[in-house]
């Protein structure tokens, strides 16, 4: 919104262009003045009501059509412990089976090394169905589900989407959005090297931007910022 210089404001009766649903909890419930907007004007992610873990594996598995979601009872192989809820980073492997945990999902572990001391993640930017850019974040892997930060980045590099996901997958992880009703945000994807998927483990509804070096967030900023105007505004 700086790039753009567009004014923000959360006072639904001042005049306005556009109304974008932010809210960071994992499960949304509309008050009722969103609501009331939502009867009079399109809401940007005014359908996007979970986030859960284990809503956005079971939106992944029916889009996709495979899973990483795995019977923590009885799996013998490495798999992750993660807290249900948005933003946690609380993620841990664990190796023997163990009884499921309320509030908690159980993931296969996926490979996405990139060698034996990094791994690499893809975050993609969602803007009305479309993906304007592909940040490839290589952190280490003895940290691998904390947050990104200066602890455990290594490096961030900007792609083109083409050159990130083939065809199909841009076009499966659009549907994915549709089905979510995430018009506006951020995902997380992993490709594991073993089977050479992509696995969607993260959704986001109110996303932070470009995580990478002062220069090159600024021209991504600006690469998203004029998608969004394309998108939303014209």
């Amino acid at each position: 919104m700086r790039s753009l210089k567009y004014n923000m404001t959360n006072n639904p009766r001042r005049n306005h262009h556009l109304t974008i649903y932010w809210d960071y909890d994992t499960y949304r419930k509309p008050d009722k003045e969103i609501l009331e907007l939502a009867k009079q004007e399109s809401v940007i992610n005014f359908n996007c009501r979970d986030i859960s873990k284990s809503y956005v594996e079971k939106k992944f598995h029916e889009v996709f059509g495979y899973s990483y979601s795995v019977d923590s009872t009885n799996y013998t192989l490495p798999y992750v412990k993660k807290s249900e809820r948005n933003a946690s980073h609380d993620g841990i492997i664990l190796k023997k089976p163990v009884k499921p945990e309320k509030g908690f999902v159980y993931q296969k572990l996926i490979n996405n090394s990139y060698n034996n001391e990094l791994v690499v993640d893809i975050r993609v930017t969602i803007i009305n169905y479309k993906i304007p850019l592909a940040f490839l974040k290589y952190k280490a892997k003895s940290s691998r589900f904390r947050h990104f930060s200066k602890s455990n980045k290594k490096s961030v590099e900007v792609h083109p989407i083409d050159k990130t996901l083939s065809t199909n997958e841009i076009k499966k992880t659009i549907d994915f959005c549709k089905a979510l009703g995430l018009e506006y945000g951020e995902l997380d994807i992993l490709r594991d090297i073993n089977n050479n998927r992509i696995y969607i483990i993260d959704a986001n509804n109110t996303p932070t931007g470009p995580t990478c070096k002062k220069r090159t967030k600024k021209e991504s900023i600006n690469k998203i910022a004029e998608v969004f105007v394309a998108e939303f505004i014209n």
